[in-house]
């Protein structure tokens, strides 16, 4: 059971490669995403700013 843990612990050089870009992928996305949310939160507050105020 220790040999199998240790065994999952160290990395291989193939996925210790593609993670970073496999993170920067994944983290882009999520910036994507919550600027579009923060966006189209702009847009419906300005939206209700302008039938308020008109």
């Amino acid at each position: 059971m220790r040999t199998a843990l240790a065994h999952l612990h160290v990395p291989h050089p193939h996925v210790e490669h593609h993670e970073p870009t496999w993170w920067l992928s994944h983290s882009l996305a999520a910036v994507a995403a919550a600027a579009l949310m923060i966006y189209g939160a702009a847009v419906l507050v300005v939206l209700a700013a302008v039938l308020l105020f008109s």
